[in-house]
């Protein structure tokens, strides 16, 4: 048996996103990530089988990150659900030889329309 601590430090929505608004590139501002540059994979789905979607790793730079233009010519107007996640890999030295990890994995999923 081995005993260990860590924190779990959740990210939030600094602001609610609007459950409508235009396809047109936006900022999401988050809370609980430090200054320095943090990748994360962003998912945003729509309804449409005919787009590609988009599945990416992206970077939160003070706390925002970009959607783009490049982004949203891979959604359609409608329904799209927003995913991002983060994980976390902490090591566990001195328990064994071959040692260990702890994996903590943040994600934060909103719904909203796209309207014309």
């Amino acid at each position: 048996e081995h005993n260990t601590s860590f924190s779990y430090k959740p990210f939030t929505l600094a602001e609610d996103m609007p459950e409508q608004m235009s396809k047109k590139p936006f900022q999401i501002r988050l809370k609980g990530f430090l200054a320095k540059p943090i990748k994360i994979q962003l998912v945003m789905v729509d309804t449409s089988f005919a787009s590609k979607d988009v599945n990416e790793e992206v970077v939160v730079q003070n706390g925002e990150l970009a959607i783009n233009e490049k982004m949203l010519s891979n959604l359609s107007a409608g329904p799209v659900t927003l995913e991002l996640h983060y994980e976390e890999e902490l090591p566990l030295d001195g328990f064994s030889r071959e040692g260990g990890r702890i994996l903590i994995n943040y994600s934060l999923r909103r719904q909203f329309e796209f309207v014309r």
